[in-house]
């Protein structure tokens, strides 16, 4: 990049060329001020995509599995699912940010409510993924941004940073993981410290569709714990909805 700066030149493009030809990566010289090749880059990067698609090696670039398809949750008469003709015609945009530690299930509770499937293979979210969908409440037409934040320590500065952002918070942990649990309290204490005092909160007590034997949280503790800070729970299944 920035091939309108030669006469600055450090980096030939045989250098380059060296470096990535033999991995099998095309090289492209661009500029974004002069808008040079920019189209280009994403161009070739997309006829990538669909050749490793077409050979079923689509799994290597961070593609889930086939997913597997469960019916969508009966629809209330106060919330209603609208057309995709209709998504341009909301009357408020909100952005929603779920926490928590990793592998509660953040990532499939977002996929479920947004995309409406659910994917069994385990990813990894890296940094901020966000989702969307229209909902009709109570008459008006509702774009809702889910946006879901890695539970790894590493992305607590880009969770914090998307903070002010929100307009609400919904906190998950796994009935099946102590830690997680434990991870939720701290996060709602974090909410709150950093300025989210007086912000919409609820919390997701995911994956209660697995066998109660193997819970590892106390419900009522959870409930209790919850109605301390005034905030909703509910026990949710990403995987049956």
């Amino acid at each position: 990049t920035k091939t309108d700066l030669r006469h600055r030149q450090v980096v030939t493009a045989s250098q380059a060329k060296e470096f990535g030809i033999p991995e099998g990566m095309d090289h492209v010289e661009v500029s974004s001020k002069a808008g040079r090749n920019i189209s280009v880059v994403f161009y070739m990067i997309v006829r990538r995509v669909l050749q490793w698609r077409k050979l079923g090696c689509g799994k290597k670039l961070g593609q889930p599995s086939p997913l597997k398809l469960y019916g969508e949750p009966a629809v209330t008469d106060v919330v209603e699912k609208v057309d995709e003709e209709d998504n341009n015609d909301y009357v408020h945009l909100f952005k929603i940010l779920m926490v928590g530690a990793a592998r509660v299930g953040k990532t499939a509770a977002r996929y479920r409510f947004s995309r409406g499937h659910y994917a069994q293979e385990y990813h990894a979210t890296s940094g901020l993924e966000s989702s969307a969908r229209t909902v009709r409440i109570n008459g008006e037409l509702i774009r809702l941004q889910i946006m879901d934040v890695g539970g790894d320590p590493a992305y607590e500065t880009v969770r914090r940073n998307n903070y002010k952002g929100a307009h609400g918070f919904v906190v998950c942990y796994d009935v099946t993981c102590e830690r997680s649990f434990e991870k939720a309290e701290q996060l709602v204490k974090d909410l709150d410290m950093h300025g989210q005092a007086e912000a919409p909160k609820m919390v997701i007590a995911n994956k209660c569709d697995i066998d109660p034997s193997k819970w590892r949280v106390d419900q009522g503790e959870a409930k209790s714990w919850a109605d301390g800070w005034r905030l909703p729970l509910v026990e949710g299944s990403a995987r049956n909805g």
